[in-house]
């Protein structure tokens, strides 16, 4: 278990919850340790669990009175019952470690752990479909969301064989192209190999970009985390092919909005290429953004905006992503109009 409590952690990485970073690894933990618990994991409505963030405690009595009627799950698991358990919700979503004491079943966290305000779950992250074609799905995925989220959300609710040949960072928006056929499958995993699948992203970066450019540096990936999280770097001599092409649609004041085209699919190529250059998007830390992020950065600035491919029956797939409330609210009134005007366009 302290492995997986203790290694690095992306400052962002629970989305579900609002709490400072120094409890975050505790519920990871939970998160990880809960599917392999066979005794002491509580399934918890959603409505207690929000109580139980915002009082810290439920009431003994309260607890025996929800076993009962079933909005608590799993509380005859506990011998003895005092002790040490996690509770979580029904779909295995989030986790929290508890305690149950004489006074009831109480966060394992002191106030100071927890820190003011106190945790909130936050709305559900869902998708919507921007495209339902002939054995696939184009998603418009949410920041915050990992792309294998998506999936079994797709999985659960409207394709049982749909598969991932793509994806796109937790903290990305924007297009995903998901498969929902094996032969479909297959039909795009190659045109992704051939590079013949076009994807036109927007990145709001430091500093002010030349008004094109090519980027051709290869890359290679180091592990971090115990191995479930990585960084990207330039290497000359052992990594990829990699090739980024980008424009510059608007800049001010020291940032710009650059609209980015990955000719190759490399993990976190955007990011590290614009880094490499000097341009890394803003508040980027792992690709060098500098200073402080500014207030209005409230999410990593990349969206995957448009998306060209065709089915497996050749027919195109073209979708487009409008940027979300959150990316838009980043940008400056001429950039927006810049951004509307350019999205409008035919030009590729």
């Amino acid at each position: 278990v302290g492995v997986p409590l203790f290694k690095p952690l992306p400052d962002g990485f629970m989305t579900e919850v609002l709490l400072p970073c120094r409890w975050r690894p505790a519920l990871e933990g939970s998160g990880l340790l809960a599917p392999l618990m066979t005794k002491r994991a509580l399934q918890v409505d959603e409505s207690v669990l929000r109580k139980l963030l915002a009082e810290r405690i439920l009431p003994m009595q309260e607890l025996y009175a929800l076993a009962a009627s079933e909005h608590v799950v799993g509380v005859g698991s506990c011998a003895g019952l005092l002790g040490g358990v996690v509770a979580g919700l029904p779909d295995g979503s989030f986790w929290t470690p508890c305690v149950v004491t004489g006074q009831g079943l109480e966060l394992f966290a002191n106030a100071e752990e927890l820190g003011v305000p106190t945790p909130k779950l936050l709305p559900p992250q869902k998708c919507t479909v921007l495209l339902d074609g002939h054995g696939y799905m184009v998603l418009q995925k949410p920041p915050g969301l990992r792309s294998e989220d998506a999936l079994d959300e797709v999985r659960r609710n409207r394709a049982p064989h749909a598969e991932l040949v793509s994806r796109l960072d937790r903290d990305t928006s924007g297009c995903l192209l998901v498969p929902t056929t094996s032969t479909s499958a297959s039909a795009l995993s190659a045109q992704f190999k051939r590079h013949e699948v076009h994807k036109r992203y927007l990145a709001v970066v430091q500093g002010v970009p030349p008004a094109k450019g090519v980027v051709d540096a290869p890359l290679a990936l180091v592990e971090l985390g115990g191995g479930s999280r990585y960084r990207a770097f330039v290497d000359g001599e052992k990594g990829k092919s990699s090739e980024t092409r980008f424009r510059t649609l608007w800049s001010d004041s020291g940032v710009a909005l650059v609209e980015a085209q990955p000719v190759t699919g490399r993990t976190h190529q955007i990011r590290c290429h614009l880094g490499h250059i000097g341009f890394p998007l803003v508040g980027d830390r792992k690709y060098g953004a500098k200073g402080t992020t500014p207030a209005w950065c409230t999410r990593l600035p990349l969206h995957c905006l448009h998306m060209v491919a065709k089915d497996e029956l050749g027919a195109t797939i073209d979708a487009l992503a409008p940027p979300p409330e959150d990316f838009a609210a980043m940008l400056e009134p001429a950039a927006l109009r810049v951004l509307a005007a350019h999205t409008d366009s035919s030009e590729p």
